[in-house]
């Protein structure tokens, strides 16, 4: 499984320090998802270890919700008795260097390059059928992470782009 995440991976373009978020998601074939009605987050000890830098409980716990809100707005509800889909997701940050090549010519005098440090992250988001296990859809967002006031509100928005590919509640 592990091996699928990263080929997937391969497949979202690497972006430039100035670009927005890029989304993308794979779905099983042949899954009815007019029958998911509930779901449930994956137990923390069931997920793959977090990136060492995102094992913020406070993050953790933000995304969760915002996750969760999203969810709700596809028409599932949070059911962890008995729930039709299992929802896990992960979290990676990297720092990135970028650099702006401008003017024209040779050498320093003629053109030359500005170099920016930013941070780039990735947000995979897996569900599962809960009663077989198996993936039914994976959702995966990268891009700049935002430094700016309104950050949480970009990630909002973000996290709706994603989950505006889950075809739950279509």
């Amino acid at each position: 499984m592990a091996r699928a995440v990263l080929a997937f991976l391969v497949f979202v373009p690497l972006l430039p320090a100035c670009a927005s978020w890029q989304t993308a998601a794979e779905v099983r074939p042949g899954v009815d998802f007019a029958r998911y009605r509930t779901f449930t987050f994956v137990p923390r000890s069931e997920m793959p270890p977090a990136d060492p830098g995102m094992q913020n409980e406070a993050v953790a716990e933000w995304l969760r919700a915002t996750i969760e809100e999203g969810l709700g707005g596809r028409t599932l509800a949070r059911d962890d008795a008995a729930p039709d889909l299992r929802v896990s997701f992960r979290v990676s940050v990297t720092d990135a260097l970028g650099e702006t090549l401008w003017g024209y010519g040779y050498g320093a005098r003629d053109g030359g390059f500005t170099t920016s440090n930013y941070r780039e992250g990735s947000l995979v988001i897996e569900v599962a059928d809960a009663r077989t296990r198996e993936r039914v859809w994976l959702g995966v967002a990268r891009g700049v992470v935002p430094t700016d006031r309104d950050r949480e509100e970009r990630l909002r928005g973000v996290i709706g782009d994603l989950l505006a590919l889950l075809p739950a509640g279509r």
